[in-house]
């Protein structure tokens, strides 16, 4: 197996672990990635393209998950101030009593996994994982427009 492969399998199976706490959560990863980036939101609010760009969710993703929340009374939508085409996205009362122990009961395993671990284990991991995020992303924008090779190098 080549690093490619190693590392793909050890993100897959991070991926996993959390997906798998989400589940247990009782939500599907795009309807949690709303609540909890809403719980820890400043000023309580968001915009939706602020939540699809940390995510990476499809904004016609977005905007399925926001009617499904809207119509569960958890969310509302208002018209940012800025820019009346942005919408910033709020969560009611109703949505605040599920959204914040969601965000305060994962950061707690967070906190617990990342303790077992070692805070200096912890501390150095989630510095390498920056560092080689910062290198794949330069290597990515030295390669030729959309990945193809020129005839040359082929």
């Amino acid at each position: 197996m080549d690093y490619f492969d190693q590392l793909g399998s050890s993100v897959g199976e991070l991926d996993g672990a959390i997906d798998g706490w989400m589940r247990c959560q009782g939500f599907p990863y795009n309807v949690f990635a709303v609540l909890y980036t809403l719980a820890g939101a400043a000023e309580g609010q968001c915009t939706q393209k602020s939540i699809c760009d940390e995510w990476m969710i499809p904004k016609q993703t977005m905007h399925n998950v926001c009617r499904q929340l809207s119509a569960s009374g958890w969310i509302e939508l208002v018209a940012s101030p800025r820019d009346g085409r942005e919408k910033l996205i709020r969560l009611t009362p109703a949505g605040r009593s599920v959204a914040m122990p969601l965000r305060r009961e994962t950061a707690a395993m967070m906190q617990r996994a990342l303790a077992r671990f070692g805070s200096s284990s912890a501390a150095e991991l989630l510095r390498l994982l920056s560092g080689f995020a910062a290198i794949i992303n330069e290597e990515c924008a030295a390669v030729p427009v959309a990945g193809r090779r020129s005839s040359k190098q082929a």
